[in-house]
């Protein structure tokens, strides 16, 4: 393990010292009486109409719905994951409100050059970004970005989630164009993971070189371990070697923005 990867382990478990995910679920869980998940229909029509095929974002546009976005976010809010869930659909609820709740917030600074550059009260450098601002109605609570990645999603053991959730920012996975549905969750996750690997921009992978997402080398307990992490790209990449040593990519915080010039699908 490299002194980077300790150092940012002994920093995350200091950041997040009691905070045990699972008693947030079951929290919320005991709050919920929605027995079915919400409709995202209105989430997907905004996707369509404002993320391009690559998963650039048209802000400027998007500008004239963030009430609408805000209003659906409060209203999903209120119709919290239960103990009748199953995990498919707590996982499609969480990715979607990430999404919205990321895109919301961007709406409502913009234009800014990162998501880094929202400024927040107090800030205390890597304790207190923009990701722990408590902004996301939740069953009568209001939740942090961070609160949801690392409290809700990482708890539920699927990996993926990381190509799912979006951070507006250039590194991050593209934003995905349709909303997560339990019923097709595995093919969109699998899709989804397929099209973050793929992209060189984001990854590149071969048996000389390979220098991958700091997502990976963020999460890499997540993925297993660096042993976990190679399996599993055996299994999506097909690939059966990679090389000893695995490097990964600086992140690019700049916000994922659509050009001004770009041709809309």
């Amino acid at each position: 393990m490299t002194l980077a990867r300790t150092a940012f382990k002994i920093l995350f478990r200091l950041r997040y010292p009691f905070r045990k995910g699972t008693e947030l679920m079951e929290e919320i869980a005991r709050r919920s009486r929605q027995t079915n998940p919400p409709h995202w229909n209105d989430w997907e029509e905004m996707l369509r109409r404002y993320v391009q095929s690559d998963g650039k974002v048209r802000y400027g546009a998007w500008r004239h719905e963030a009430k609408k976005l805000e209003e659906l976010i409060t209203s999903v809010g209120r119709q919290a994951p239960s103990a009748e869930w199953s995990r498919e659909d707590q996982l499609a609820y969480w990715i979607n409100l990430y999404n919205a709740a990321t895109v919301s917030l961007m709406l409502r600074h913009y234009p800014v050059q990162s998501i880094r550059d929202i400024k927040t009260p107090n800030r205390i450098p890597f304790f207190g970004s923009i990701f722990d601002r408590h902004f996301i109605p939740v069953a009568g609570m209001k939740l942090s970005l961070n609160d949801i990645e690392h409290r809700i999603l990482r708890r539920l053991k699927e990996p993926r989630i990381h190509f799912a959730i979006n951070c507006a920012s250039e590194s991050c996975p593209a934003l995905s164009r349709e909303a997560y549905k339990s019923r097709k969750l595995e093919q969109q996750l699998q899709s989804g993971t397929l099209q973050f690997l793929s992209d060189p921009a984001r990854n590149v992978i071969d048996e000389e070189h390979t220098e991958l997402s700091a997502i990976f080398g963020w999460f890499l307990d997540d993925f297993g371990g660096e042993e976990g992490l190679r399996e599993k790209m055996k299994s999506w990449t097909g690939k059966e070697e990679l090389p000893k040593h695995i490097q990964f990519k600086k992140y690019n915080w700049k916000i994922n923005e659509a050009r001004d010039d770009q041709k809309v699908d």
